[in-house]
């Protein structure tokens, strides 16, 4: 195998793929979309994973805190698998290829596209969440990447998810992304978080590279912070649940 090979070459599968059918009724009416409100004051936080088909440790991290019987203490709390139907297509020969169906989950956030979009899983997908997603008031999408281990937050060049992330705390890094930067409109550029003026925020966090255990945990560490920050858990309820790899 040549080096330029080599560079190419899928990473080994160290995290551990899973049924997730048992997290397809969450109570909302729309499929394995959980919402759970307090009934008291606070923020509508919500946390994605699975934006894309490949990326496991946000999957492991959402089904932690359902495991765990996570419930907000002020506010209202929603955990969504998002493109589950590309998640199914997961194959540990090849973990790359099921990153979408049709198209790319996070760059299609603009309500023009998801409405003209009459074709592609991931608009109708799409479609299905925004009710909820236009109700959040902080939003955290947990992804991986494919090459390099160190996880970092990617934020818009905003002072509300600068202060969110910072917040967090973990990742440590930051990535500051410039208008137009990606191909296509993140979450983050969805008017409800893009707005110049508001109080409605979302940030990515790179928790790691898809395939390997340890982004399970930051990724479970980076939501279990987001709740805490966001007042929806005490610092002592999140203590308990934090990874101890962390």
């Amino acid at each position: 195998m040549t080096a330029g090979r080599l560079a190419d070459a899928e990473p080994s599968l160290n995290i551990a793929w899973r049924d997730l059918s048992a997290y397809a009724d969450g109570g909302t009416g729309i499929p394995y979309l959980h919402s759970f409100d307090s009934g008291r004051p606070g923020p509508h936080a919500a946390i994605l994973a699975l934006t894309h088909g490949n990326e496991l440790g946000g999957m492991i991290a959402l089904s932690r805190l359902l495991d765990s019987g996570v419930r907000p203490r002020a506010g209202r709390l929603s955990l969504c698998f998002v493109n589950v139907d590309a998640y199914r297509r997961f194959d540990p020969a090849r973990p790359s290829a099921n990153r979408f169906v049709d198209r790319d989950m996070n760059r299609l956030w603009a309500d023009e596209i998801i409405d003209h979009d009459r074709d592609s899983s991931e608009a109708a997908r799409a479609r299905e969440i925004r009710p909820t997603i236009r109700q959040a008031d902080r939003l955290l999408d947990l992804h991986s990447v494919h090459h390099g281990d160190r996880p970092f937050f990617v934020i818009p060049d905003q002072p509300r998810p600068l202060a969110l992330a910072n917040a967090i705390g973990l990742p440590e890094t930051r990535v500051i992304l410039k208008p137009g930067g990606m191909l296509g409109p993140t979450i983050m550029d969805y008017p409800l978080f893009a707005a110049d003026r508001g109080r409605a925020t979302a940030v990515v966090a790179e928790c790691g590279q898809h395939l390997r255990q340890s982004t399970a945990e930051v990724a479970t560490a980076c939501a279990l912070r987001f709740l805490a920050v966001s007042g929806l858990m005490s610092e002592a309820e999140v203590v308990p649940l934090m990874p101890p790899q962390v």
